[in-house]
């Protein structure tokens, strides 16, 4: 298979500051839902995946050493229920 390339600009990254503004109005209850970029290869696979978890991620080492990545992070998961796609034949599943 031939490989194809292009390139893909993203839109400008949301801020905390900007996410809080942009809720404002919205219902304390309403789920969160993370929809896939135009740009992501996957977005026929599933288009939405639920929110499970928000805020500033951290891993701790082994030796102690907290390891803590500023940004604040959303993760996404598929909801649940069965799923199918179709992959090349060497394609790693």
């Amino acid at each position: 298979m031939p490989t194809i390339r292009y390139h893909y600009t993203a839109k400008p990254q949301l801020t905390v500051g900007q996410l809080k503004a942009l809720l404002a109005d919205v219902p304390d209850d309403r789920p969160v839902m993370v929809q896939f970029g135009e740009g992501h290869p996957k977005r026929g696979v599933v288009d939405f995946q639920v929110a499970v978890h928000a805020g500033v991620l951290s891993e701790t080492k082994p030796d102690g050493t907290v390891l803590t990545d500023h940004s604040c992070t959303i993760v996404a998961d598929f909801e649940t229920g069965d799923y199918e796609y179709e992959t090349w034949d060497d394609e790693e599943i």
